[in-house]
């Protein structure tokens, strides 16, 4: 039998350091003995409600101690916890089932009970659900459960995430017990080295949401699983609240995504003290070197940049500060490996482009009712076709983007990510986008720029062109630019370049 990943993580920090905080949330905190109380206790509540193990339970939370003790309990009594997209704007109650998305999730893992702050919301009169407040169930607890762990199997579910739909309809990726516990084991020392308890003395913060991979991996996966305290930021990762939290509880850790990055750099007050941080990491896109330089010059600390996705639930690529060139990816993680193939399936040879290819433990085995899309990307032989462009050049490996970014124009594939980076160099370019435009029913590229100075008109549009045409193959230059005011992105901010297409 397997361990019980939520009993490995809860009893061992319980046992070795019962008083010390788990979890700091507002002005309150839940030490690692008070989480292992709340967790057990939520356990009990699906118990009583005749939660049968292995069935879905959602959770509606924004980061917070109930969703931590939930996710946990859920864990213990052997349920598989199945987290709802966060809202991308300000919390409310209700927020997080409100669309199309949420129910088509709901009804596509087949949730037998919702775990909510808000009873209210539409989706709750089609399923049974659990009222919490931020701390826990509304509803009774028992005070002393029988804290028998669920003895999974080694195929048995341990939770379920969804893709975040950037490209389609979201995608169920299930996760065994083990794959929870693989962050701590394999990217927790390649971060923050080889001691046994490698996080025991940070705080460490997240402007990712515990709803997604990225959030849950950092804070679960490698925050409590390590020994750490868990800073919990209950809102969205908007600027200004994150440099509230940096002043006021200094954290030692923090986890976030580049565009994160360079707003922090734009809100922070010069005078702000962040000596605290020690490790800064990021993920979700490639973040440019002059970033880089800009937050170490402010900070102090280095980004450590980590690659990974919702099938891998842990990252497998990972930079290290002073040995591989900012906006690499780095090496793998231990206990993983990577292919580049091209279309015909071959390896590519160096300094050729094609798909990344993972293969290590904790990647999930199969989407949750697709088969087709399980054929398409989960290889039998272990290795999983991540979709994503890479380019390997003397030992570097370079991120491009998503192969289903790729522009067909001229008869040639085109890879925006080279033309954007050629585009930010140019000094009126704060941030730029590349997609298709449709030119007498032919594609050809469209560049949406963020102008650094407000007011951009036709003439500096015709200057970024010629910029382009003077450093880029001429198939890669964009026709056009259309200056924007923002780029759509996920939530976990990731460009959504099939979103600018359908505005041209």
């Amino acid at each position: 039998m397997s361990v019980n990943a939520a009993a490995e993580i809860l009893c061992k920090n319980a046992a070795r350091h019962p008083d010390k905080p788990a979890l700091l949330f507002q002005e309150g905190a839940r030490s690692y003995a008070q989480l292992e109380r709340d967790a057990w206790r939520f356990a009990a509540v699906l118990k009583r409600r005749n939660v049968a193990p292995q069935s879905m339970v959602a959770l509606s939370l924004p980061n917070c101690p109930a969703f931590v003790a939930a996710f946990l309990g859920a864990v213990l009594h052997g349920a598989v916890p199945v987290p709802l997209p966060a809202p991308s704007g300000p919390h409310a109650p209700g927020a997080f089932c409100s669309g199309q998305e949420c129910r088509f999730i709901l009804e596509d893992a087949g949730a037998v009970l919702l775990i909510t702050d808000d009873p209210a919301q539409p989706c709750a009169s089609e399923i049974a659900v659990l009222p919490c407040d931020p701390w826990g169930p509304l509803e009774d607890m028992p005070l002393e459960t029988d804290r028998t762990a669920f003895s999974p199997g080694p195929d048995d579910l341990a939770f379920m995430l969804y893709t975040s739909g950037s490209t389609g309809r979201p995608k169920g990726v299930p996760h065994r017990h083990a794959d929870l516990l693989t962050p701590q084991a394999t990217l927790g020392p390649a971060i923050f080295g080889e001691r046994p308890e490698h996080l025991s003395g940070e705080v460490l913060l997240s402007t990712s949401s515990l709803s997604f991979s990225y959030g849950l991996m950092a804070q679960i996966g490698l925050g409590l699983a390590g020994g750490a305290t868990v800073l919990l930021h209950s809102e969205p990762a908007a600027a200004g609240l994150v440099v509230e939290t940096l002043a006021a509880r200094k954290p030692t850790v923090l986890f976030s995504v580049p565009t994160t990055f360079d707003a922090l750099l734009r809100t922070m007050d010069p005078a702000l003290d962040l000596s605290s941080l020690r490790c800064c990491v990021s993920s979700g896109e490639a973040m440019p070197a002059g970033l880089h330089e800009a937050w170490q010059q402010r900070t102090g600390a280095a980004v450590t940049e980590v690659l990974g996705s919702t099938e891998t639930f842990t990252s497998f690529l990972v930079t290290r500060p002073g040995r591989d060139k900012p906006g690499t990816l780095g090496s793998p993680t231990p206990g993983f490996a990577v292919r580049i193939v091209g279309e015909d399936e071959a390896d590519v040879q160096d300094g050729g482009i094609g798909r990344l290819l993972v293969k290590g433990p904790g990647i999930a085995t199969a989407y949750w009712r697709r088969p087709d899309r399980t054929a398409e990307v989960m290889r039998a032989d272990g290795w999983l076709d991540t979709g994503d462009l890479c380019q390997g050049s003397q030992g570097q490996l370079r991120y491009l983007g998503r192969s289903d970014d790729r522009i067909r124009t001229g008869g040639q594939w085109v890879v925006p990510s080279l033309v954007e980076r050629c585009l930010r160099e140019h000094p009126a370019v704060a941030e730029c986008a590349v997609a298709a435009c449709q030119v007498r029913g032919l594609a050809y590229l469209c560049a949406f720029v963020i102008a650094v100075e407000p007011n951009a008109d036709a003439a500096l549009g015709g200057d970024i062109l010629r910029y382009a045409k003077s450093r880029l193959a001429r198939h890669m230059c964009p026709v056009k630019v259309a200056f924007v005011s923002e780029l759509p992105r996920t939530v976990t901010g990731k460009l959504q370049r099939h979103r600018l297409q359908s505005q041209e």
